[in-house]
This record gives structure tokens, sequence and C-alpha cells, in this order.
């Protein structure tokens, strides 16, 4: 099915800037290349999500956490929805699904097959450096961190391959005590792959071609101190296709998604 999922797992405090995530996946992506928009949500806010996503179309599919994976685990919500994104894929019917955070944000007009280079989805990469998500999940598969690439899967936005999700979920059922015991969902699912596969046989590794870049992780990522030309460079930069705004900065939102939210409009509308 040349198609792709999207995937979003959110909490009410997430509202507006899912609401921005959401509205760039639909004013940017072909809209015919979509086959669902999955948001995960508790069951406490479903109806709350319904009634903002009510206008965003048919696609927008809100979906009760526990019908995903019906035991939350101990730790945070963070940890939880590390497991959802894993745990969807159980009914996504697209080969791939790219899964999203509520801060991610898409800044070009692309569809399905600008996902592919030389018939291999890109993925969002970065270096290899030491940390114990990667140690934990490489010891877990037993692999080697050494033998690791210097170029590994980063997180989201991430492409996924369903099938390899799939996999990973049914032979491995202690996924979500592994992530409260800090694994990563992205790491344990490279070290699979990589455990059994050739990574790159499967997808196009290439830093100069990743899915998401120029992440303004901090205010160090801030440009002159300038929200408005920090955003504008994530759009105008023409190898940028995802990138976010990490929400963890104590900025409030009305100070950059009023920005973001123009800015998509501008790239749909030109």
């Amino acid at each position: 099915m040349n198609k792709i999922t999207f995937v979003l797992p959110i909490i009410r405090k997430d509202n507006i800037l899912a609401q921005t995530c959401v509205y760039s996946i639909l004013q940017l992506f072909n809209n015919d290349d979509v086959e669902k928009f999955f948001i995960i949500t508790n069951a406490n806010d479903i109806d709350y999500f319904k009634q903002v996503f009510q206008h965003y179309g048919n696609k927008i599919i809100i979906i009760n956490e526990l019908l995903v994976y019906p035991n939350p685990i101990s730790h945070t919500g963070w940890h939880f929805q590390q497991v959802l994104k894993l745990y969807i894929s159980k009914v996504i019917r697209t080969d791939y699904y790219i899964i999203l955070d509520a801060d991610c944000y898409l800044t070009k007009k692309i569809g399905y097959y600008d996902l592919f280079i030389n018939k291999k989805p890109i993925v969002n990469i970065t270096y290899k450096h030491t940390n114990d998500w990667l140690l934990k999940s490489c010891k877990y598969f037993d692999l080697k961190y050494d033998d690791v690439s210097d170029d590994i899967i980063n997180v989201t936005p991430q492409l996924c391959s369903t099938r390899f999700v799939k996999e990973l979920c049914e032979k491995h059922n202690n996924l979500p005590e592994l992530i409260n015991n800090g694994c990563n969902e992205f790491w344990l699912y490279y070290c699979y792959i990589l455990k059994h596969y050739d990574f790159n046989d499967y997808f196009h590794v290439d830093k100069d071609a990743r899915l998401g870049k120029n992440f303004i992780w901090d205010t160090s990522h801030i440009k002159n101190n300038s929200i408005q030309e920090t955003i504008d460079f994530q759009f105008n930069d023409p190898s940028t296709i995802f990138t976010l705004f990490q929400s963890n900065m104590h900025i409030h939102p009305q100070l950059y998604i009023p920005i973001i939210n123009e800015k998509i409009y501008l790239t749909a509308n030109p």
C-alpha cells in the first residue's frame, strides 16, 4: 500500500502543539497518500480531543491508549508513550508509519514517494553517542556497542517499518519492562533490526538526507535570539523535511506557535 500512517501520542496539555503538528501534515503532506492519522490519548481525554479535531477530516482517528496496550507501566507517562508508539503497529495497515511528538511539524509540501531514496525509506538519524538508552538496548540484544554504525536512528520524528515493529513486539513481550528500566523504544527497534537483518538493506541512511533536521532542542539553537529567524530557517532550508521546537524550553507557545502556523500556511499556499 503506497500510503503512510501517522501516529501521535498526546495528553491534554499537548493540545496547542498537537494542533499545529496535525495542521502541518494536513496542509503539507499529500492527503491522498495518508491512510490514517492515529492520535493516542487516555480515556479521560478522548471526547476532548474528538472535539478539538472534529473539523480536521475523517483520517484523524482518536484512539484510547488502553486499546493499544492495556497495562500502563509504572513509571512516567513518557515511558508509556514509548510503549504505545510500538504497540500501535498492530492496527496499522501501511508498510510504514511515521511517529511524531506534539512539538514536531512538517516544513515542506511532500507526498509518499518523497519519503524514499532509491526505493528505500529515509529515517531520522543522529551521530552515535554514548548514552544509557543505546547501551542498554545493545546489551539486551547482545550487540557490541563498538560494532554499531556511527550513524544511528534518532528519536521523533521517525519513520518505522510496520513489519519490523510488529516482529519486535511479538517476539519480545517484555518491551514495557525494558523501557521502564532505561531502554528507549527507537533503539530497541533499531537494535532488533541490527540483530536480525542488515539495516542498510531496508533503509536509506544518509546524514544529508534525513527525515528530521534543524531541531530546536534548547535556547542555544535559537538564531540571533530571534524565534522568527530560527523558524524561517527551518522552513527555508531545502533539506529540512520535519523539524521540531522543543516544548520543554519554558518558552510560551504563543511566542512561536503563531509563527509556525503562518509558515505552514504560506508554504501550503505559495
